[in-house]
C-alpha cells in the first residue's frame, strides 16, 4: 500500500505543478521554483518506491497492483484505474524524474529569455511532459497507458512547436504529432485485438493471471499484437519506418530535446517492448522483427549522422541509433541490458545536449557545426561535457555506455546474428560521428561571425557537471540492474565492441584532430548529401503520401467548396420547399381529404399484409 500511495504521489506532483503553471499567472521566479520543485520532490517519491520496493525480479519486487478503482466495466471486460510498481516501472520513474529535474533546473537560465507568460507556458509543458511519461509508465493497463501515450505525444507537440512564430518549428510540431499519432492508433487496434483474443487488457489479468499466455493459442492474434506493438513502439522512439519526426524535433527549445531524448518520449517505445515481453514470447516472429528493425535503425540513423553539420540533428541520429539498440535488446529478450542502456543513456545523452545547448548559448543560437571551432576556451564545461559524453557514448571502457550498450551486443551476439552485425556496424561508426562532432566544434579557431559569448549561468553548470559524473559512474548502476535481473556481462562482446570503438574514433582523430573542418571534404559529395537527407525517406513519404494527398485536398476544395457547396444548400433548400408544398395540400381542413388519406394508407398496409402472407 505504501509503495502504490508514493507512486501515486510521484504521479501527482508535476500533475499538479503543471496545473499552478498553467491556471496561475506566478512571477518568474515562483513559476521556476514549481516547475523544478515539482519534478525534484517527484524524484524524491521515487526513490522511496525504489527504496521500498526494490528493482530486482525477486520476491520483494513482486508487481504492487495499487488499484484505485474500475475504470470501465462492458460485459465482462473489467478495465481498472490503478498503477503498477514492480522493477520495470521502477527504474523508469527514477529516470523520467532524476533527469527531468536536472533538465528542468537547466531550463532556468537557458529559457531566461523568454517573457513571463510564456516562461510560465514552458514550464507548464514541460511538467504536462514528465507527468505524462510517468502515467504511462505506473499505469496497470494497456487503455490507462494510452492515456499517458498520447499525453506524450501531445506535451511533445506544445514543446516542440513551443516558438510558433517560427514556421520550422509549427511544421516540426506538426510532424511530430501526425507521425505519433499512426503509433497511437497501432496501440489501439493492438489493445482491441487484445480484448477480443483473451478478454484481458489489464497487466494483472495478462501477467499474473496468465491469459497473456492464452494469445499463444491464437498465432495470427499473437503476430497482430505484436507487430502492432512494435509500429507504436517505432512511432513514439523514432524508429524505422516512423523515425523522421525526430530530426525536425530540434525545432524546439534545446532542454526539450534534452527531454525528449533522455527521460520521456523516445523510451517510451522500449518500455511498451519490455513491459510486453511475455506477448512477444507468443510472436516470435513479431519480436524478431521488431528486433532486427531496430538493428537496422541503429545502422542507418548512425550511418546519417556520420556527414551532418546542424550539431542538434547528429545528437537526434544519435538517439535513434542507440534505441535502436535498446530496442534490438528487448526485443530478442535482453530486458537487462537494453533497460540498463536506456539508464546509462540518459546520463550521457542529456550531457550532450546540456553542452550542444552551452556552445548554442555562446554562438546566437549557431547550429551548423562548420561555423564552430576553437571553443575548448570559451565554454571549457562544454567541451569536458561534450568529451565525457562523447566517450560514454562511444562505448569506451570505463564510461557508463561500455556496460551497458556491449550488455546488449553481447546478449545478441549469439541469439541475433544478423542483428549484432548490424549493431556492430553501427559500434563503429558511432564514435567516428560523434568525435568529428567533437574536432569540429571545439578544435582549431573560431569560424563563426564576431565573438563568442563567454560564461555559464550556475543553473546551467551544474547540472551538467552531475550528468559528467553520471556519464563516467553510471556503468556502476547498468551493472547493479543487470545483476537484480540476472544477467552476465560478456567478456567477449565487449572486447569485440570496445575494439569497434577505439577504431571509429581513432578515424575521427585522424581526421580532424590537426585538420578541423579542412579534412572534412568527403563529406561534401552527392552521397553526403543523402547521408544527410536521411538516404531520402522524407522525400519518399512526401512524394508518396504528403502531395497526394495536399492534391487531393485541393482538388476537393476545388470542386465541393467551389461547386457543391455553394448550389448544394440552395437545392436542398428547393427540395424542402417543394417537399412542404405538397404536404401543405393536405393540411387543408377539409374532413374528406384526411378521410381519404386515411383509406389510401389502410389500403397499403393491407396490400403490404397480403404480399407477406
Amino acid at each position: 500500500m505504501q509503495v502504490g500511495l508514493f507512486a501515486l504521489i510521484c504521479l501527482l506532483l508535476p500533475v499538479a505543478g503543471a496545473l499552478a503553471l498553467s491556471l496561475l499567472r506566478l512571477p518568474r521566479r515562483l513559476a521556476g521554483l514549481f516547475g523544478a520543485g515539482s519534478i525534484l520532490l517527484a524524484f524524491a517519491a521515487a526513490l522511496i518506491v525504489a527504496l521500498s520496493h526494490g528493482l530486482g525480479t525477486g520476491p520483494a519486487a513482486r508487481p504492487v497492483d495499487y488499484v484505485l478503482g474500475t475504470w470501465v466495466a462492458a460485459g465482462s471486460l473489467r478495465v481498472p484505474l490503478g498503477l503498477w510498481v514492480d522493477g520495470l516501472s521502477t527504474v523508469f520513474i527514477l529516470v523520467i524524474t532524476g533527469v527531468g529535474f536536472l533538465i528542468h533546473v537547466y531550463s532556468l537560465a537557458y529559457m531566461a529569455g523568454e517573457d513571463d507568460a510564456d516562461y510560465r507556458r514552458y514550464f507548464a509543458g514541460m511538467n504536462l511532459f514528465v507527468a505524462a511519461m510517468l502515467l504511462l509508465v505506473l499505469a496497470d493497463s494497456y487503455p490507462l497507458m494510452l492515456v499517458g501515450w498520447a499525453g506524450v505525444g501531445f506535451a511533445s507537440y506544445l514543446l516542440i512547436g513551443f516558438w510558433y512564430q517560427r514556421p520550422e518549428a509549427v511544421a516540426a510540431a506538426r510532424k511530430a504529432f501526425v507521425l505519433n499519432t499512426v503509433g497511437d492508433a497501432a496501440l489501439i487496434l493492438a489493445v482491441a485485438v487484445l480484448a477480443l483474443a483473451v478478454g484481458h487488457v489489464s497487466f494483472h489479468g495478462l501477467f499474473v493471471a496468465g491469459a497473456g499466455r492464452a494469445l499463444g493459442r491464437s498465432p495470427s492474434a499473437a503476430a497482430w499484437v505484436g507487430l502492432l506493438l512494435f509500429l507504436a513502439a517505432a512511432a513514439k522512439s523514432a524508429q524505422f519506418p516512423l523515425q523522421s519526426w525526430l530530426s525536425d524535433a530540434m525545432e524546439g527549445p534545446t532542454p526539450v530535446s534534452a527531454l525528449i531524448h533522455a527521460a520521456t518520449m523516445v523510451t517510451a517505445g522500449v518500455y511498451l517492448i519490455a513491459r510486453s515481453h511475455p506477448l512477444f514470447v507468443q510472436a516470435p516472429g513479431a519480436a524478431a522483427t521488431a528486433g532486427d528493425l531496430g538493428a537496422a535503425t541503429a545502422l542507418l540513423a548512425a550511418g546519417a549522422a556520420v556527414a551532418g553539420y546542424d550539431l542538434k540533428r547528429v545528437l537526434a541520429y544519435s538517439t535513434m541509433s542507440q534505441v535502436g539498440y535498446m530496442i534490438a535488446g528487448v526485443s530478442f529478450g535482453a530486458l537487462a541490458a537494453g533497460v540498463s542502456h536506456v539508464v546509462t543513456h540518459a546520463f550521457f545523452k542529456a550531457l550532450l545536449f546540456m553542452a550542444a545547448g552551452i556552445v548554442m548559448h555562446a554562438t546566437a543560437d549557431e547550429r551548423d557545426m562548420r561555423r564552430y571551432g576553437g571553443l575548448a576556451e570559451v565554454v571549457p564545461i562544454a567541451r569536458w561535457g561534450f568529451l565525457i559524453g562523447a566517450l560514454a557514448l562511444s562505448g569506451i571502457f570505463p564510461f557508463a555506455g561500455f556496460w551497458s550498450k556491449d550488455a546488449v551486443m553481447g546478449a545478441l551476439m549469439s541469439r541475433a546474428p544478423f542483428a549484432y552485425a548490424l549493431l556492430a556496424a553501427a559500434a563503429l561508426l558511432t564514435p567516428f560521428y560523434i568525435f568529428r562532432a567533437y574536432y569540429l566544434t571545439f578544435g582549431g579557431r573560431y569560424r563563426g561571425k564576431g565573438q563568442p559569448h563567454r560564461g555559464v549561468p550556475v543553473s546551467m553548470a551544474w547540472p551538467t557537471w552531475v550528468l559528467a559524473v553520471l556519464a563516467v559512474a553510471g556503468g556502476a548502476l547498468a551493472l547493479g540492474l543487470q545483476s537484480a535481473w540476472g544477467t552476465r556481462f560478456d567478456l567477449l562482446s565487449a572486447v569485440v565492441s570496445t575494439v569497434l570503438a577505439v577504431a571509429g574514433w581513432g578515424a575521427a582523430w585522424a581526421l580532424y584532430h590537426e585538420r578541423g573542418l579542412a579534412a572534412d571534404g568527403w563529406a561534401e559529395g552527392a552521397w553526403a548529401l543523402f547521408l544527410r537527407r536521411e538516404y531520402g525517406w522524407d522525400a519518399l513519404w512526401q512524394a508518396v503520401l504528403v502531395r497526394p494527398a495536399h492534391a487531393l485536398a485541393g482538388w476537393a476544395r476545388g470542386v465541393w467548396e467551389g461547386e457543391a457547396l455553394p448550389e448544394g444548400p440552395q437545392a436542398v433548400a428547393g427540395a424542402a420547399r417543394g417537399l412542404a408544398r405538397v404536404l401543405s395540400a393536405w393540411q387543408s381542413g377539409q374532413v374528406r381529404r384526411y378521410a381519404l388519406s386515411m383509406f389510401c394508407g389502410l389500403a397499403v398496409l393491407l396490400a403490404y399484409a397480403l404480399v407477406r402472407r
